[in-house]
């Protein structure tokens, strides 16, 4: 949908490409993160993903998830400072028009880097609220067409 968007791979995607490599299919550094947010917790706590330095690393990281049963995708970490972070919330009804759009930025986030937001101002940011109404109706569509 015309949408810019981190490369991400699956677990499944992971194990298929484990014995060919990465292929640049993925850049570094990036993170893995889980899957299944709550059974990741019993084994990491509050860490809420691994940030991986080169391919090599991912290979290590992903095994011992794999060892402990755990799910990941790889994605790639787009660069910045926390506060240049902006997200839309927004109601699509089901002609897929927004009905509010709401965006923010984030000021401060705990801990630095991957954390939630500790402070947050609202401000309306028209490119980050057209893009993520794109995004959205392009996946409502999509989940129309598989149904």
């Amino acid at each position: 949908c015309g949408v810019a968007t981190p490369r991400t791979l699956s677990s499944q995607e992971l194990a298929r490409l484990s014995t060919a490599g990465l292929q640049g299919r993925l850049r570094f550094p990036c993170a893995l993160k889980p899957l299944f947010s709550h059974v990741w917790r019993k084994t990491f706590g509050e860490q809420k993903l691994q940030v991986v330095e080169s391919e090599a690393q991912l290979w290590e990281h992903f095994r011992r998830l794999q060892a402990l049963g755990l799910q990941a995708l790889a994605t790639e970490i787009i660069p910045g400072p926390d506060d240049a972070i902006y997200s839309c919330s927004t109601y699509l009804n089901r002609r897929s028009q927004p009905l509010a759009v709401f965006t923010k930025r984030k000021l401060y986030q705990h801990p630095n880097r991957f954390g939630v937001a500790a402070m947050s101002v609202s401000v309306w940011e028209p490119q980050v609220a057209s893009l993520a109404v794109r995004l959205l109706q392009a996946a409502m569509e999509v989940a129309a067409a598989s149904s």
